[in-house]
């Protein structure tokens, strides 16, 4: 059954997976996005875009803004991708009276987004997670950072509210004072309305899941290690792997705690090569890029009931490879220092799917130029870096 889908976040790369996806599966796809130009209103998968206000400028005028498109489009599913998810799961009741919204309550999600809380909440279900501690002052900040007895290995310093590995801080086992208090006075803000998060270091690999689910049942998994990155957290090449540790780690979570909805994970390899969580983004990721080709994943998406008998969706075959091709060209090398990791490099550039080009789709990846464009202006303008240019208008840290 085909049915109306408003989603927001177009400017993302998982967003035009999405609206993919959706389209392909006989859907109509409306989006709903705060910048003016982004990659799914290029699209020939979008039936129409909605400019909106931003949603941290002001969100309940973003929510009444959407709300309008809804009520216009007579749309079934509203299907948040990005950060502005939580904006709309504040104002999920004024929302859901019109459609059914893809998003748990904002109780939910600031508990999941919190990097500090979502560890408290995974250890009081009997998972196992990395020593975390939350300071709300430069000097407790200092005080946990050097705390070799409490962290012998080093600490990872980060703000509870943040994203793609921004403002984070890594102090090693053998950090000397003098670079513990940069690191703490680089620290800006903090306060008891934006705390600090102090994590045991991990020495080891990154690997990242991405998961749909509902009512507490897993419907589709995948997951991917952290190989090349543009800047410090921000993967550009996803490859499918089945890792049994932590798809029981997801499986139990979201059982426990009833998820509905696109829910993804960092874990990191500690000494002993044991993968433990290290934070939660509660909204889609780059792993939708990996699941696009799975048979049902519409459904999983905004048909989920009919998914529960049969339960999880057939996982991609391992070795499925995307990536943002332009990203990886210009970024992904940065790490490759001998022969053989450069010729790693290159069988992974040429054996991965582009995300953004298509050939019967091809204008998204032309207007992935224009964007990175006004990004660079912006940048010049305002001094902020690119990542954050890009989440700057739907951030969300916090009610404070």
């Amino acid at each position: 059954m085909s049915i109306k889908i408003v989603l927001t976040g177009g400017r993302s790369p998982a967003a035009l997976e999405l609206s993919r996806l959706l389209h392909a599966a006989g859907h109509t796809v409306i989006a709903a996005e705060s910048w003016k130009r982004h990659l799914c209103g290029a699209s020939k998968s979008v039936a129409m875009s909605c400019e909106l206000p931003p949603p941290n400028q002001n969100p309940r005028v973003y929510a009444e803004a959407l709300r309008s498109v809804i009520i216009d489009s007579k749309a079934d599913v509203l299907l948040p991708t990005c950060e502005e998810i939580y904006t709309i799961s504040k104002y999920r009741d004024m929302l859901i009276e019109h459609c059914q919204v893809f998003a748990e309550p904002i109780s939910v999600l600031e508990r999941l987004h919190h990097k500090g809380k979502f560890i408290e909440w995974a250890e009081s279900l009997g998972l196992k997670v990395p020593l975390t501690r939350m300071a709300e002052s430069r000097e407790e900040l200092m005080s946990l950072a050097s705390n070799r007895g409490l962290f012998p290995g080093g600490v990872i310093l980060k703000p509870a509210y943040s994203r793609s590995g921004s403002k984070v801080g890594v102090i090693s086992d053998a950090a000397l004072t003098p670079d513990i208090e940069k690191a703490v006075q680089a620290a800006a803000p903090i306060s008891a309305a934006y705390p600090w998060v102090v994590q045991a270091r991990l020495p080891g690999r990154q690997l990242c899941t991405y998961s749909i689910a509902q009512q507490g049942t897993l419907v589709a998994h995948t997951a991917y290690w952290t190989r090349y990155t543009a800047g410090v957290g921000s993967c550009v090449h996803f490859e499918h792997v089945w890792e049994g540790e932590t798809f029981h780690f997801v499986e139990i979570f979201v059982k426990a705690t009833g998820f509905t909805g696109q829910i993804a994970f960092d874990f990191k390899e500690g000494l002993d090569g044991r993968l433990l969580p290290i934070e939660c983004n509660p909204r889609a990721t780059s792993g939708i890029h990996l699941l696009a080709g799975v048979p049902g994943i519409d459904r999983a998406l905004v048909a989920p009931s009919g998914l529960q008998s049969e339960g999880i969706l057939v996982p991609p075959a391992s070795g499925t490879a995307s990536m943002l091709g332009a990203a990886m060209l210009l970024t992904g090398w940065r790490g490759s220092r001998t022969i053989r990791q450069w010729r790693e490099w290159v069988l992974d550039y040429a054996r991965a799917r582009d995300v953004l080009f298509r050939w019967n789709d091809p204008m998204p990846a032309v207007e992935q130029l224009g964007v990175f464009g006004r990004l660079c202006v912006q940048q010049w303008r305002t001094g902020m870096s690119l990542l954050e240019l890009t989440t700057s208008d739907i951030e969300w840290n916090g009610e404070a």
